[in-house]
């Protein structure tokens, strides 16, 4: 019973260790080669559709701004149709490389361009589920459907996310794609609540982009500005902080282990020096001595390795901190807040993947903290008494070796099988390995007397 719990701590530790990197790594999947490059501009869920931007004020933010790439699209829920049947859909008219901003996972076809909007061409990209609705089928490329009572060309079809997160967040409406300039000229003008920003180098922050809102005419206080990179930084960084706590408890446990080498050499010495001179200590003891300084060195060498490893630059958003820090009711709010945006689930988001990273963005949060503290867990409790669940050093090691290398492979499977990325390169793992090698056995006497 007790060796089962420490093998169920360094599981779900492994598991949850793991899935906050694949976390990261699929919301950077869901948002196509820009990744976390971005900033996003969305209209809040509580205003009004009349405050959103219209063609002419993207266009010129478009002007001001000048990123180095830039989509933005409109929503429409209407009716689709085909010679056979009709269906209802989320039409969504776009204008830009959106493609480069989302994995559109097309599965036969291609995608619309800054051609299809410049030309105004009638044709559109729907979804798998659309096309079964309308046709019975996913094989309709060519084929025409029917919106805003005019005639468009299929020339791609999209397929679903079929990872765990993405079978969660069921779409409300099959999509439909087409020209932003063809959804203007069918609803005599249309708003547009999305607006997304690929910068230059540092030549963007939320800032400017306020500021140059507020320039056109509009309220900022009517949008979400999100700055991607900044939230990329904090979703990668939670494997960090993970790996971090192990590395810097293993350091300790070697640095206890070399004091206690030192020690017990001085002792050792002390005792020698009572009835024995120098040059006959430094005669009779010179291997051991040599024993101790070879030890310290290696294990010097080896904290030196794991810091290089283990260090990383921690970001904190400066919107955490409280605007004055000896304030208790601006720390209260602080805390406040960071607890709402922690539980609360952003319901104004439209499209499909941005729901689906706002639930991975909710569900990491969450699974840091269960990670987090089943590591504390296992390095406070467990390893502080493994020698009371092993009867030797040697079984300790062995136990343990099985325990991680087997939650390894079993926490791959189930990423995998949840349609996640798994990766952990070597050195991690070499590394976690032996934090437990060293916490477990290296601060024993075994390793650390000298007189032996």
């Amino acid at each position: 019973m007790r060796k089962g719990r420490i093998f169920a701590a360094i599981f779900i530790f492994i598991l949850t260790m793991l899935l906050t990197r694949s976390i990261y790594f699929k919301t950077q999947e869901l948002y196509g080669n820009v990744g976390y490059e971005r900033f996003s501009v969305r209209l809040k869920g509580d205003s009004l559709l009349e405050d959103a931007f219209d063609k002419a004020d993207a266009e010129e933010l478009e002007r001001i701004l000048a990123p180095e790439l830039m989509t933005y699209y409109a929503f429409n829920k209407g009716q689709a149709a085909s010679e056979r049947s009709r269906a209802g859909a989320l039409i969504c008219g776009i204008k830009g490389e959106y493609n480069e901003f989302y994995n559109m996972r097309l599965r036969k076809g291609s995608f619309l361009n800054e051609k299809d909007h410049a030309d105004e061409n009638y044709v559109t990209v729907i979804d798998e589920k659309l096309a079964e609705k309308l046709f019975g089928s996913a094989d309709v490329i060519g084929l025409d459907i029917y919106m805003f009572d005019k005639k468009f060309k299929i020339i791609g079809i999209t397929g679903d996310d079929l990872s765990i997160a993405g079978r969660l967040i069921q779409k409300d409406l099959p999509y439909a794609y087409v020209p932003l300039s063809i959804m203007e000229e069918a609803n005599q003008g249309c708003k547009i609540p999305n607006i997304e920003l690929k910068a230059w180098e540092d030549s963007l922050d939320k800032a400017l982009i306020e500021d140059k809102i507020a320039l056109i005419g509009r309220n900022p206080d009517d949008f979400y500005i999100e700055d991607w990179n900044e939230l990329g930084i904090m979703t990668k960084q939670r494997f960090d902080i993970l790996f971090f706590v192990m590395g810097i408890y293993c350091i300790c446990c070697l640095l206890i282990a070399a004091y206690k080498i030192f020690r017990n050499f001085i002792e050792l010495s002390k005792s020698y020096l009572r009835d024995n001179y120098f040059s006959n200590m430094i005669k009779d003891m010179g291997i051991k001595l040599l024993t101790a300084l070879g030890k310290i060195a290696g294990i010097l060498t080896a904290v030196i390795l794991i810091w290089k490893e283990i260090s990383f630059d921690l970001y904190i958003s400066p919107e955490s901190f409280p605007e004055d820090p000896m304030s208790m009711k601006e720390i209260f709010g602080a805390v406040r807040n960071a607890l709402s945006e922690f539980i609360k689930t952003d319901n104004s988001y439209i499209l499909n993947p941005n729901l689906v990273i706002s639930f991975l963005s909710k569900q990491g949060s969450l699974i840091f903290m269960l990670s987090l503290l089943c590591e504390l867990y296992i390095l406070l409790f467990i390893m502080r008494n493994i020698s009371g669940y092993f009867h030797s050093d040697a079984e300790a090691v062995r136990y343990l070796s099985y325990g991680f290398g087997a939650s390894i492979l079993l926490s791959f499977f189930i990423i995998h099988m949840m349609g996640l990325t798994a990766e952990l390169p070597v050195k991690t793992i070499i590394l976690l390995w032996a934090g437990f090698f060293a916490i477990a056995v290296v601060g024993s006497d075994k390793y650390t007397n000298l007189g032996l």
